[in-house]
């Protein structure tokens, strides 16, 4: 059965503020070690702003062979409320190493708040 915890720098459960403009970008969520437990993310977003606001979602692993990173851009409007970004994206550590999950906003720093969850699988 899945283990539903909070991202791993949400304190307390509490959301996110996305602060950086630049990569690396606000530190979301890191996984364990191992690729077991897969962390399945469940990520929303709220503009807090007066205008639409780019979010860019970066999620690296620097294990195995290649190591690698992804980006992922969505408009979250400022009139949506809670936008789903991410509907159960699978992230899982590589080689031992751990892969995380970070974001920014190039032009609307500390309107984007980060709210969700993550589903340990294969425990």
């Amino acid at each position: 059965m899945p283990q539903k915890i909070k991202f791993s720098e949400s304190v307390g459960g509490a959301p996110i503020l996305v602060s950086d403009t630049s990569q690396p970008g606000t530190l979301i969520h890191t996984t364990d070690f191992g690729s077991d437990p897969v962390h399945e993310i469940w990520l929303y977003v709220h503009n807090t702003g007066t205008e639409d606001a780019e979010l860019i979602l970066s999620t690296v692993s620097e294990g195995g062979p290649s190591g690698g990173s992804e980006t992922l851009t969505q408009t979250i409007p400022f009139t949506a409320g809670l936008t789903l970004v991410l509907p159960g994206l699978p992230l899982a550590g590589v080689d031992g190493v751990p892969s995380t999950l970070s974001a920014y906003s190039i032009d609307s720093p500390d309107i984007l708040a980060i709210y969700g969850y993550v589903n340990k699988l294969g425990l």
